[in-house]
């Protein structure tokens, strides 16, 4: 999405106040982070950053709040929507000065990855302040055909489950926004721009794409990804041996070995960690 951004020399955020919701992740094919190209075009006004679980840098543990600061290299705010309080959506004063929110973080296609929880959260707060919101659309790893598990218990709904999709949902992030919208999941909405991408089929998986990978979150490296399996996030959950999956539910050791006798290679590296 963002390089399709690009090729459209930014018409659709010129003249605007743009606040920007991303991490490491938000990469073009060259592997240039969305600030610097953003930060450094004279058609763009960024004003402010947005960081998200595990922060802008994804250096933060799961779980960690953080507080709002200076981004280093652009001297730019940035507000934190991870913060304590606890913050977990933008608050009026973080919205007053930016005219759209641009969101641009590549997904897993799990439900469990707080990232588009964050996502439908920061849509109902921009409709509520008369923001744009606009995604550069990412492709889903695990494909677009794709749909397995069950669907969310509204019981159990939080920051790890936040809208009514299967675990394995089968949508792009761009996608997931039209749905939360149209759905009526959020109660204010905001006017939205996806920015599709070019080339990408819902056949395609991640090897497919031909995308360069980045570690979003210190937990989540490009070595642990198996997209051929939902177990994508759930190897992740595994992997320090806590967390959703890890401290009162299961014993990560034993399921990690389990799953690893079942042919999950992902979850080797949790069973060397926890050893």
């Amino acid at each position: 999405g963002n390089e399709v951004l690009a090729m459209r020399s930014y018409k659709i955020l010129q003249g605007k106040r743009v606040g920007l919701l991303t991490n490491t992740s938000g990469v073009d094919g060259r592997g240039r982070s969305i600030i610097d190209i953003l930060h450094n075009s004279p058609k763009v006004n960024l004003v402010a950053l947005f960081g998200a679980e595990h922060g802008v840098d994804g250096k933060i543990p799961a779980g960690k709040e953080f507080p709002n600061s200076t981004h280093h290299r652009t001297g730019l705010p940035i507000f934190s929507l991870y913060g304590p309080g606890p913050v977990r959506k933008p608050t009026p004063n973080m919205l007053r000065n930016i005219d759209c929110l641009v969101y641009d973080i590549q997904d897993t296609g799990a439900r469990s990855y707080t990232f588009i929880s964050t996502m439908g959260l920061c849509m109902e707060e921009c409709g509520k302040a008369g923001v744009d919101f606009i995604v550069l659309d990412r492709p889903n790893p695990l494909g677009g055909e794709r749909i397995e598990g069950l669907i969310l218990n509204p019981r159990f709904k939080s920051l790890v489950g936040q809208w009514k999709i299967p675990y394995v949902y089968g949508m792009t992030s761009g996608e997931l926004a039209y749905m939360i919208s149209g759905k009526g999941w959020i109660s204010h909405r905001p006017k939205i721009s996806i920015v599709k991408m070019k080339g990408w089929k819902r056949s395609m998986t991640w090897p497919g794409c031909n995308c360069q990978v980045i570690g979003c979150c210190w937990q989540l490296q490009p070595v642990e990804i198996e997209v051929n399996k939902w177990w994508f996030a759930l190897g992740v959950m595994l992997r320090k041996g806590k967390g959703w999956a890890g401290d009162r539910f299961v014993d990560a050791h034993s399921r990690g070995n389990t799953l690893h006798q079942r042919g999950f290679a992902c979850t080797e590296s949790a069973l060397e960690k926890q050893q």
